[in-house]
C-alpha cells in the first residue's frame, strides 16, 4: 500500500490526541506538574504516534510525507509567505484576544527558567515537526484520496481545533491553509 485510507488517517488522528491528553492527565495525576515536562511529553506522542500508524498501515513514509530536498528558490518562498503571513497572524491573535486569554504566553512564562534552548525546542521545534507530520502528513494525505479541498480545509480546521485553546485556533486554521498551499507548492 502506498497511499493511507482516510480511516487509517482518523485512527491515527485520535490516538494521537488520546494519549497526547492521556499522558498530560497521568503527569498530573502522578503529581509532576512542570509545565516543561507536560509539553515535552505530549508533543513526543504528537510525533511518534503518526510515524508508528503510518508504517503500521504498511505506508511509504517517504512518500506519504513527502520528505524530499527543498530547493533554494523555495526556501525564499517558505520566507516570503511567512513574512507575508504575519501581519493576518497578529490580526487574528488580537481579535481572539477580545474573547479569550492569550495561553501561550502563560506556557512561555513557566518555560522560560529552563532555557531558551530547551525551551524553543520544546514550544517550537518538536510542535513544528510533530504537528506537519500528523496534519500535512497523515490526515491532509489521507483525506486528499477524498477530495483535494475538502483536504485542504478539514486539515486546516482539525489543525486548528487540536491545539485546544480559542486564541490559537484562528490564526493555526489560517496556518493550516498556508501549511497544505506551501506543501502543494514545494512538493515537500
Amino acid at each position: 500500500m502506498t497511499e493511507m485510507k482516510i480511516k487509517w488517517g482518523n485512527r491515527i488522528l485520535c490516538l494521537t490526541i488520546v494519549l497526547m491528553l492521556g499522558i498530560q492527565f497521568l503527569m498530573m495525576f502522578m503529581g509532576i506538574y512542570d509545565t516543561m515536562t507536560i509539553v515535552m511529553g505530549s508533543q513526543l506522542f504528537v510525533l511518534l504516534v503518526p510515524l508508528i500508524g503510518s508504517k503500521i498501515c504498511g505506508v511509504k513514509l517517504r512518500e506519504t510525507f513527502r520528505i524530499r530536498s527543498i530547493r533554494p528558490v523555495s526556501l525564499v518562498f517558505i520566507f516570503l509567505i511567512a513574512f507575508c503571513s504575519f501581519p493576518i497572524i497578529s490580526l487574528l491573535n488580537v481579535l481572539s484576544m477580545f474573547f479569550v486569554e492569550n495561553e501561550v504566553a502563560g506556557v512561555a512564562m513557566d518555560m522560560y527558567p529552563h532555557g531558551l534552548f530547551l525551551s524553543m525546542l520544546v514550544m517550537a521545534a518538536m510542535p513544528a515537526v510533530g504537528e506537519e507530520v500528523l496534519m500535512r502528513g497523515v490526515i491532509y494525505r489521507s483525506y486528499q484520496r477524498k477530495s483535494p479541498i475538502f483536504a485542504l480545509f478539514a486539515s486546516a480546521v482539525i489543525f486548528g481545533l487540536i491545539h485546544m485553546n480559542f486564541n490559537q485556533m484562528p490564526y493555526a486554521i489560517f496556518l493550516g491553509i498556508i501549511m497544505v498551499l506551501l506543501v502543494e507548492a514545494t512538493d515537500s
